[in-house]
Order: C-alpha cells, then sequence, then structure tokens
C-alpha cells in the first residue's frame, strides 16, 4: 500500500481523495496540504469525510517533514494546484526533499523540456539527488491527445503524421472551465483576454512536444493558436449566450518536421459542441480511432493521477514523462 499526501484541496483534489479513501486504489492517504485559511488546521475528516484520517490538513509541506524523512517504503505527493510549472516547481523540489515522489496535474510538466529546459533541467537534478521520480499527467495534456495516439502507433511500422481531435460540450463540464474559455464574453472582450493570455487551454504545445519526441521527431517549430466560436444566434442551453458572445474555444498545436506539418491536434470546448476524441495515425497501416461522448475530463484525469502513483515509484528517478509509463510505440521511420 503506497502512502499519499494531497497537495491542493480543489475540486480535483477532493475527487482523487475520494477515489482513494473508497479503497479502488493500492493507496492510502495519510496527509494533504492546502494554504487557504479555511482549510489549513482543520482535520481532514471535516473536509473529506469520515474515511479520512483525524490528522489535520497542513498549511505546507515543511510541517510534514517529521512524517517522511527517512521513512521506510514508497510515498506519493499528488499536486494539483496549478497549469504552469513556475508556480508548481517550488512544491515539486519539497516533495523531492521530503523523499517523496510526485504525480501532479501541472499541465506544463507533461513535457517541461518544451516550454521551461532549465527548470525542467533543475527538477531532474533534485529529484536524482533524492532518488525519486517527478510525473506530469491528466486527460489533456497527459493522455486523450498524445499517450493514447503513442500506444496506437505500436501497430504501425511507420508513421507519416499524427492528427488527434478532442471536442466537448462546456455545457456539461463544470464553471471553471466554463470561465477557462471566456464563455459569454462579448467579442472584443475574450480577443483581448487572449492576447493578454488569461484565457485559453494549457498544454496543446506540451503534447505536440511529447508526441514529437516519442517518435524520434526532431520538430523545428512548434504553434499555438486560439479562436473564439461566436454564437450565431441566441443560445438557451446549460447558459445564455447571446448572438455574436463567445461559446467557447477552438484551439489547435502544430509540429513540423523537414518543413511539413507531421503533428496536428485540434481541441474544441464550447457550449452546444459535439462530445467525442478522435485520432488519425497517417502510416504504415494507418490506424484511426473515435471515442463517441469522449473520454469524461475530470473523471479521467483523477483516475490518471491515481494510476500514476500506483506506478511511478517503479520508474527510474529524475524528471519522467507519460514516454516512460508507455514505452511501447512506432520506432519505424517516416
Amino acid at each position: 500500500m503506497t502512502e499519499v499526501v494531497l497537495i491542493g484541496l480543489g475540486g480535483i483534489g477532493r475527487s482523487v481523495a475520494e477515489a482513494i479513501l473508497q479503497g479502488t486504489f493500492p493507496l492510502k492517504l495519510v496527509a494533504a496540504v492546502d494554504s487557504h485559511p479555511e482549510l489549513a488546521g482543520r482535520p481532514m475528516r471535516d473536509i473529506l469525510g469520515p474515511a479520512a484520517p483525524r490528522t489535520p490538513v497542513a498549511a505546507d509541506l515543511a510541517q510534514l517533514r517529521p512524517m517522511f524523512v527517512g521513512a521506510p517504503g514508497p510515498a506519493v505527493a499528488i499536486v494539483t494546484t496549478g497549469s504552469r510549472l513556475p508556480g508548481v516547481s517550488e512544491t515539486l523540489m519539497q516533495c523531492a526533499g521530503l523523499g517523496l515522489h510526485a504525480v501532479s496535474s501541472c499541465e506544463e510538466l507533461v513535457f517541461p523540456q518544451h516550454r521551461h529546459p532549465a527548470l525542467a533541467g533543475r527538477l531532474n537534478d533534485v529529484a536524482g539527488q533524492h532518488n525519486v521520480a517527478i510525473l506530469g499527467t491528466g486527460i489533456n495534456p497527459g493522455f486523450a491527445m498524445d499517450a493514447l495516439a503513442l500506444c496506437m502507433t505500436s501497430v504501425c511500422s511507420r508513421v507519416q503524421q499524427v492528427h488527434c481531435v478532442r471536442s466537448l460540450d462546456a455545457g456539461r463540464r463544470r464553471e471553471q472551465l466554463q470561465k477557462k474559455i471566456g464563455a459569454g464574453l462579448p467579442q472584443a472582450e475574450i480577443i483581448a483576454a487572449i492576447e493578454r493570455q488569461q484565457l485559453g487551454h494549457v498544454g496543446l504545445a506540451e503534447s505536440v512536444a511529447l508526441l514529437g519526441a516519442g517518435l524520434g521527431w526532431n520538430l523545428e517549430n512548434v504553434e499555438e493558436s486560439f479562436e473564439p466560436v461566436f454564437a450565431q444566434s441566441d443560445y438557451a442551453g446549460a447558459m445564455a449566450i447571446a448572438a455574436g458572445h463567445a461559446l467557447g474555444m477552438h484551439m489547435t498545436a502544430r509540429g513540423v518536421c523537414g518543413k511539413r506539418k507531421v503533428i496536428e491536434l485540434e481541441l474544441t470546448m464550447a457550449f452546444g459542441a459535439e462530445t467525442f476524441d478522435a485520432v488519425y495515425i497517417s502510416g504504415t497501416p494507418p490506424v484511426s480511432l473515435r471515442v463517441d461522448g469522449g473520454l469524461p475530463g475530470d473523471v479521467s484525469t483523477v483516475n490518471l493521477l491515481a494510476n500514476a502513483a500506483c506506478a511511478i515509484s517503479a520508474l527510474p528517478p529524475g524528471l519522467r514523462t507519460m514516454l516512460d509509463l508507455f514505452p511501447l510505440r512506432c520506432h519505424g521511420g517516416r
């Protein structure tokens, strides 16, 4: 049984706690950390239910040092506190200092070498020094538009191009996602917010870079673009949206190799959008997969975090990626 520390008790963190406390996974919840004044110091049982330990929620990792430094057996921190690596990296290094492996839903951690190579190097060094592994995962990035596609290439001798499409009806998702895609905003306001990088999904470029690395492609360029999806008429679904206002976003990312587009990812998150996942591999042989109804976002992310927590102690120390958990893929040429 692997001991787990939850860092971050937001929506995903609490769902991970629920999954562990149900006994579905060979994981034991022993501690939690959250600096929010309404949570820090309260017994975990008061927040997470009667199956949780009575141990108080720690305000920071330093309070857990007596529990883990020198402790026998593997222990894992599941970190669900942010999407951007610079805001999470210090927590990850503190975990390593306590001898904790770390699994995180931080989107930029899925392939941090792309956007933060120097920081990725530091994390790799610190994890190696403390003999632990650090891994980023989630449904997207982490699986639906990268690891799944790489697994599918295992039946190919050659791969020329990878095209992934993920589409979801934002009206069926939590409010946090709806805000992230600017649903309901007028045209000028959402365009300005995109330019300030205040809206949009994080991680498409990381998925492209992960795919390229997994297939051994030396990508010359990775491009991202975000475009609002506007209501052509008044929308009266799960949220009332006036004509001309944003239903959500359509985002694309492309990887170029040999002056040719070899990877293309398309993500639509908008009210009223069809919900599905699709992967198209142009190769020998060509392979395609479509999941009608799509892979459920939050539930899948929770289960990926829990399953990764079960597996991470078997990985070599250092900064790891989903390539280490899914080594079977096409190793032929293009």
